[in-house]
């Protein structure tokens, strides 16, 4: 178990060893989910068994992993460089006077060593109150993560409703699944993204950004 290398440093703060090979993949600037940190953490050895009950092995891997974030996040200010974290967007970007730190409850959460510990009926809870946030939640991008979406999709400054219009539609008659070619789920995630860039740009009410 990983618990094993901990260094306690103090209530809350402690030495998480994933932090270093978090920031070896994370380096590259590279846009990540959650889920595909996990699967390199894993091919690299470091996502190791927590516990023998299904329900708290995954939740402590969660656990470490977000603590680990998180605790990047604290550390690379200082290097001047800031760590996004989202479920569906973790990037590694320079700093700049345009990214305003908030208070944030989940980095409050995750940094908080004590909630390691967790019975079952808890860790249920918060995955109910988690999924009830991110239907309500998951559609809206911030800043940085409608860019990197940008760049995912090509698209080149000054970025218009036009031209994500445009660039949409020569992705769904590429991937629409009624052509030979298609890809049902290609398709129905660039629609997904297509529609977040909508909302990001219609919210923002400009004609021209970046």
């Amino acid at each position: 178990m990983i618990t094993s290398h901990y260094t306690k440093q103090g209530l809350g703060t402690m030495h998480n060893p994933l932090t270093e090979p978090l920031f070896e993949l994370l380096a590259n600037g590279i846009c990540y989910k959650i889920h595909t940190l996990a699967a390199q953490l894993q091919q690299q050895g470091n996502w190791l068994t927590q516990h023998t009950d299904p329900t708290q092995d995954l939740f402590r891997k969660n656990f470490l992993l977000m603590n680990a974030l998180y605790q990047l996040q604290n550390q690379l200010v200082e290097q001047q460089q800031f760590l996004s974290i989202s479920s569906t967007h973790i990037q590694l970007i320079p700093m700049t006077s345009n990214i305003v730190q908030v208070e944030d409850a989940l980095r409050d959460y995750y940094l908080d060593w004590r909630h390691f510990d967790t019975d079952n009926d808890v860790i249920t809870a918060l995955l109910n109150n988690f999924w009830q946030s991110y239907h309500s939640y998951g559609s809206q991008l911030d800043e940085v993560a409608f860019q990197c979406l940008c760049d995912a999709w090509q698209l080149t400054a000054p970025i218009t409703e036009m031209q994500i219009q445009k660039r949409w539609r020569q992705l769904a008659l590429a991937h629409h699944p009624d052509r030979e070619q298609g890809n049902a789920e290609q398709f129905q995630r660039y629609r997904e993204q297509y529609l977040k860039l909508r909302q990001y740009f219609s919210q923002l009410g400009a004609k021209n950004l970046r």
